[in-house]
């Protein structure tokens, strides 16, 4: 029954692999209410891996995400573009603040400049436009991130829609000190073989880590449990002091 519902996809898949846009994948996977095991769109999201290892994890989020530096746009996902409408072309080298312009209605631009302006990391709820004019309820979470080897601002534009299933708090994963290590380290896109090498622990440990951390947080892939860091794991909040 698998093969049959993948079989008429393989050309489509093949096409998402090799641009590496793991997120089309889980949009039909949700789409179709497949069966499909997770662990088949996993391996094909690893597909990404000759894209540099933190874009692989940002590419294939599902759920909108800016990269900005200055408050100037560096990236957007693919995701930004089919939840709101805007392309990579229209938002990438503009400023923050136009992102805002476009996407928030009026009365709720004000919200989003004091937040911005106060900089550190939050999180906070509104509301955003896509380009059609359909409102959408959103959680929006900043966080500094390392990416090409300096400190930029990630957001995080999470629709607020049953398609969306809310976050496990950290207080239900539970994770031990050297989890939320491994786990700061894979979200900013280390290999494993990195991950030994910066904490000074063997390759076997942090796969043995990672499965704990899977567990915990209840996924089954690297790019679900980045964004679950990128949003709740407390070591962001430290980034810009270490």
């Amino acid at each position: 029954m698998q093969t049959a519902w993948l079989g008429p996809r393989l050309a489509a898949f093949w096409a998402q692999m090799t641009v590496g846009y793991g997120y089309e994948l889980r949009k039909l996977y949700l789409a179709n209410e497949t069966n499909l095991p997770e662990k088949i769109l996993a391996d094909m999201q690893q597909a990404t891996a000759s894209e540099p290892q933190f874009m692989a994890l940002f590419n294939a989020t599902y759920s909108p995400v800016v990269l900005h530096e200055y408050g100037r746009i560096l990236a957007i996902n693919p995701a930004i573009t089919h939840i709101f409408g805007y392309t990579a072309e229209e938002l990438v080298g503009q400023e923050i603040a136009t992102l805002a312009s476009k996407l928030a209605p009026a009365p709720e631009q004000e919200i989003i400049r004091k937040q911005s302006a106060a900089g550190g990391n939050y999180s906070y709820q509104t509301k955003c436009l896509g380009k059609d004019g359909t409102e959408i309820r959103i959680q929006v979470t900043a966080r500094q991130i390392a990416y090409d080897g300096r400190p930029v601002r990630l957001i995080v534009l999470r629709p607020l829609t049953p398609a969306f299933k809310p976050l496990l708090e950290p207080e239900e994963v539970n994770l031990t000190t050297r989890q939320q290590e491994v786990l700061y380290h894979l979200a900013t896109g280390l290999s494993d073989q990195a991950i030994a090498e910066v904490l000074g622990i063997s390759l076997a440990t942090v796969k043995h880590h990672n499965q704990e951390i899977f567990t915990k947080l209840q996924v089954t892939t690297r790019v679900a449990a980045a964004f679950w860091a990128w949003q709740k794991l407390d070591s962001f909040t430290s980034f810009g002091s270490a």
